[in-house]
């Protein structure tokens, strides 16, 4: 009675169990980088550069796309950013997946008004990538310049992403960047823990996020657009991997920059990171990356746990020696999550040590935690859709 009980419920838990743990950590999309990357910049004296074109330099013809969804609050700062590019897009394509907050109201009452045509779609239940994929779709030019709601565009953002068009009809894809303006202490942290300095990017194996990107339609038809049987993130990833196999000539531009929204309380931070890490997760991305944050979470709870127990036992006890245990334990876990945290060139200037250190820390482990969450969560649901699928 008992075995059969075991081989009916048990065995069929540990078989799903061993199943969820090879899909954890498998690399289901390694890159297969078969490009050529070039540096363009506005400097004409940087060596091994190559030069951009001026904004009014003829550009091929250009759209512009860009989904959105409950964006009211920031979409007219991103209208007003396009609207004042020292060089314009041939129009202007917006695909609104289903706001309710008065954003696609408000793109109406804009668009009447832009000097530059713009079409507006509304798509309610669009994902990410179905949007990205719908605006390419609508777009009637052969360069495609995407960007994101939320971000705002410095004034030279387009001429320099589509300059290299201009300079080399055989580039294929245009890598932007961005930046953040943070307002706080514990912001400029943030900032500096998920933005590199444009200096320290190597040119070579950067993927580009899709808030700062420009491609030709073409390519884009040849990786077969972004992959929509992703549930919300990593859709702009995947799509690099993709043209990073299908194309050969790129270009980076560090002058293409955008300033992006980042969200600075520590809950929106939390949301933001897990988001994007379940999307990693549901593709199967970076599992190494995952990997370390996974244990660095798991060694942080055993660690917290074990030194809240070392403080009571000390406090039943009125020995020492149990609250030493949990300091040592404490110092241990700060000097393992020390290449976690900002590094010291990248914290701006201004803050004390001591603060930016102690923020560091909180800021490590939000993120370090959100990730791990995101990852796994992400990870069950491609081992669901897997299980799922005939």
């Amino acid at each position: 009675m008992l075995k059969g009980w075991s081989v009916m419920f048990i065995m069929p838990r540990v078989e799903q169990f061993t199943s969820y743990l090879s899909e954890l950590f498998q690399n289901r999309y390694p890159l297969d980088d078969r490009t050529t990357v070039r540096l363009y910049t506005w400097n004409p004296s940087a060596e091994g550069h190559y030069q951009l074109p001026s904004p009014q330099v003829l550009r091929p013809l250009v759209s512009l796309i860009v989904t959105v969804k409950n964006e009211r609050q920031t979409i007219d700062a991103w209208f007003d950013s396009v609207e004042s590019q020292s060089w314009q897009p041939s129009e202007i394509v917006i695909v609104d997946g289903g706001s309710t907050d008065g954003t696609f109201e408000r793109l109406q009452e804009r668009a009447a008004h832009c000097p530059v045509p713009v079409k507006l779609r509304s798509c309610p239940g669009a994902n990410i990538a179905r949007g990205r994929n719908l605006a390419i779709e609508s777009a009637r030019g052969p360069i495609i310049a995407c960007t994101d709601a939320g971000c705002i565009l410095t004034q030279d953002w387009l001429a320099a992403i589509t300059g290299p068009f201009a300079d080399d009809q055989n580039i294929e894809v245009v890598s932007g960047y961005y930046f953040a303006v943070p307002r706080t202490t514990f912001a400029a942290l943030i900032a500096s823990y998920l933005i590199r300095p444009v200096e320290e990017v190597n040119p070579a194996n950067f993927l580009p996020s899709a808030r700062s990107i420009a491609f030709t339609k073409a390519a884009w038809q040849r990786v077969g657009g972004f992959p929509e049987w992703l549930t919300l993130t990593a859709e702009d990833t995947l799509f690099d991997i993709g043209l990073k196999r299908e194309t050969r000539l790129w270009a980076f531009v560090p002058d293409a920059k955008v300033e992006w929204g980042l969200k600075t309380a520590w809950r929106e931070l939390f949301s933001q990171i897990r988001a994007y890490a379940r999307g990693d997760g549901e593709a199967g991305l970076f599992p190494e990356m995952y990997r370390q944050r996974i244990a660095l979470s798991a060694l942080f709870l055993a660690t917290a746990t074990l030194a809240i127990l070392g403080i009571i036992l000390a406090g039943l006890t009125r020995s020492v020696a149990p609250l030493a245990l949990s300091g040592f334990l404490i110092m241990a876990f700060a000097y393992r999550i020390r290449p976690f945290m900002v590094r010291p060139s990248w914290i701006a200037g201004g803050i004390p040590w001591l603060a930016a250190t102690c923020e560091s820390v909180v800021i490590a482990l939000i993120i370090t935690t959100a990730m791990s969450l995101g990852f796994l969560q992400g990870v069950r649901l491609r081992y669901r859709f897997n299980r799922s699928s005939p």
